[in-house]
């Protein structure tokens, strides 16, 4: 099964707060118990650096990606306001999955783009 597509607009300066759930076609949500979760962003899919990470690549001061209810299969993604304002750019991002087993599974990945900060 392919990754679900989702783009979405980040306004720099507010908190960030996305769930994004796995589930099957009836609905039925996945068990994430022993699985972990990264998110990944680059300003496009060939850069090499990229803008942040969860898995500690980049800066991370103020990003958090968390299975809160495991049997939900949900996944919390939190950027604090501070995070927020450092995003230089538009981008690309993806939400990996990793369970206890190292299988992996990209759940989403789409594009962001930011609305600039007009209060400093």
């Amino acid at each position: 099964m392919a990754a679900a597509i989702y783009n979405f607009t980040i306004n720099q300066g507010e908190t960030f707060t996305k769930n994004f759930a796995w589930a099957n076609a009836s609905e039925v949500p996945y068990n994430l118990t022993g699985w972990t979760a990264r998110l990944q962003a680059r300003a496009f899919v060939s850069s090499s650096s990229t803008l942040f990470d969860s898995g500690g690549a980049s800066p991370t001061t103020g990003l958090s990606v968390t299975i809160p209810t495991p049997a939900n299969g949900t996944v919390a993604v939190t950027m604090t306001a501070a995070m927020t304002s450092a995003i230089p750019c538009d981008g690309v991002y993806a939400l990996e999955l990793t369970s206890g087993s190292s299988q992996v599974k990209r759940l989403i990945e789409g594009s962001f783009t930011i609305s600039p900060e007009t209060n400093r």
